[in-house]
């Protein structure tokens, strides 16, 4: 727990580190990051087209809750892959400069959450065309994002010593993120599953309760259920306890694994 203070003390170094993270995505690019806004905005423009006939659903209502769910998964699969690569991604860092570990998590999730806000206003724009008035409830979108961030926090602490233990995981990771997205009610409303008996499916999967925390304060300016608050926060706690006692085992070897 020192070393975990001593490193949140530090945020200019990993606050600018992620910052760069970001930039040099964008290298000698004309648009530089506004690649990701960009990007965001016309696959959420293709697949609603597309989706949106394909389930029969008016564009005008389909429109804003497919991008507000693609941008907060994009957000989560970025949290877990990046933040399992973490500690790979800084191994000259590392072996190099004697800054506490935990502070190449912190850049990771200062990066994932700089894209997230990037790639905000392609809601808003939808938003707009839409013609979705936000009300009063959209300030439950700020404790959102606070679990978004906890859990992209948690993925990092975790995730970046087991990577580097055990390195076929920067494969599976990927790979289970892929078969979560098709569990998770992105491209389409929950009550799809729950009109054809399957609302277990999302009622079993943790991150579509971390999609609802975030996606209907932006699409319906109301909270969650409390159900998705209550799964939320039972799975950052569990999280940050696996993270407690794994980097207890791992971390003076961390070195040795890279």
């Amino acid at each position: 727990m020192q070393e975990l203070w001593k490193a949140f003390r530090l945020w200019p170094i990993y606050w600018r580190l992620g910052a760069q993270d970001v930039r040099l995505r964008f290298r000698r690019s004309s648009l530089g990051a506004a690649w990701i806004f960009l990007h965001m905005g016309l696959s959420v423009a293709t697949i609603g087209v597309v989706f949106g006939g394909l389930f029969g659903q008016p564009l005008r209502d389909f429109l804003p809750s497919l991008a507000a769910g693609l941008i907060v998964w994009t957000f989560l699969v970025s949290a877990v892959t990046e933040g399992g690569a973490a500690f790979l991604h800084a191994e000259g860092y590392i072996k190099q400069i004697g800054l506490p570990i935990y502070v190449y998590c912190l850049r990771t999730v200062v990066a994932v959450t700089l894209n997230l806000l990037l790639t905000l206003p392609v809601f808003v724009v939808v938003a707009a065309v839409s013609g979705l008035v936000p009300g009063p409830g959209l300030l439950w979108f700020v404790p959102g994002l606070a679990l978004l961030v906890g859990f992209a926090a948690a993925c990092s602490l975790l995730l970046s010593f087991l990577v580097v233990r055990f390195r076929e995981l920067a494969q599976v990771i990927p790979a289970a993120m892929q078969l979560a997205f098709y569990a998770t009610p992105v491209l389409y409303p929950p009550e799809f599953l729950a009109d054809r008996g399957l609302g277990w499916i999302a009622r079993l999967n943790p991150l579509h309760h971390l999609l609802q925390v975030a996606r209907e304060p932006l699409v319906r300016s109301r909270p969650a259920d409390l159900d998705s608050y209550l799964v939320a926060l039972g799975l950052l706690a569990a999280l940050l306890l696996l993270a407690a006692l794994t980097a207890w085992r791992l971390r003076r070897r961390i070195v040795y694994f890279l």
